[in-house]
């Protein structure tokens, strides 16, 4: 990294203990009483979605910064959201719920701003929208509608290598491998037009690069 480049960074870099500190007195308001209205929950989001961008911007950092305070498993690194809100709102058992709720909330609000963040920005999705409730009821669609489709998705895929296994079964498919591409496993490229003939584009060694690990889950 160059010295120009590292000084950007530097003027850049989110304070996260700042922002987690704030993000904290905000809900220990709300979740004392002493500022328990939907405002005071909304403007607490808000803070914890600010959270969660400085840790995607500085992910290793912020890792670090929340497993010192909560525990973080593989299962939660695939959901980010959830550890900010975790780290927010507290671990505790009886959180789970509402935890849920405001991680799915943010997720939905995510999509919505997708890479664009300004300050008031969640406030104004959730006002937009007339409740945190419409928000999780959406975010619940989405994942469910995605089920839907990746469901279908590996069902079209059973059945179209139901159908391939008595070609596979038959050397209809040998042929002459180009120079370099070396004995075992390699990704074969093929294009298939409406009349259901395929045609090898480009042939790809198991080798290259992280094709190999792909290659073998593919013919395990």
């Amino acid at each position: 990294m160059n010295a120009a480049v590292s000084r950007d960074r530097r003027r850049n870099h989110p304070d996260i203990q700042a922002l987690f500190q704030d993000a904290l007195d905000a809900a220990m308001r709300f979740t004392a009483g002493a500022d328990r209205t939907n405002d005071s929950l909304y403007h607490t989001l808000e803070k914890v979605y600010a959270l969660h961008r400085a840790g995607q911007s500085f992910e290793d950092e912020f890792l670090a910064f929340a497993g010192r305070r909560i525990k973080i498993t593989k299962a939660t690194r695939r959901n980010p959201l959830m550890i900010a809100v975790r780290l927010v709102f507290g671990d505790d058992p009886a959180n789970r719920s509402n935890n849920s709720r405001y991680a799915q909330a943010l997720s939905q609000i995510e999509r919505i701003l997708g890479d664009t963040f300004e300050p008031g920005a969640v406030v104004r999705e959730i006002a937009r929208h007339g409740s945190l409730d419409v928000i999780v009821k959406a975010a619940r669609r989405h994942r469910h509608q995605g089920a839907v489709g990746a469901a279908a998705e590996a069902d079209r895929l059973s059945r179209a290598e139901t159908a391939l296994a008595p070609m596979m079964a038959r050397p209809l498919s040998v042929f002459q491998a180009p120079e370099g591409v070396g004995e075992g496993y390699a990704l074969a490229l093929i294009h298939v037009d409406g009349a259901g003939q395929g045609r090898l584009l480009r042939l790809i060694p198991g080798s290259t690069g992280g094709a190999e690990r792909f290659v073998r889950r593919l013919a395990d």
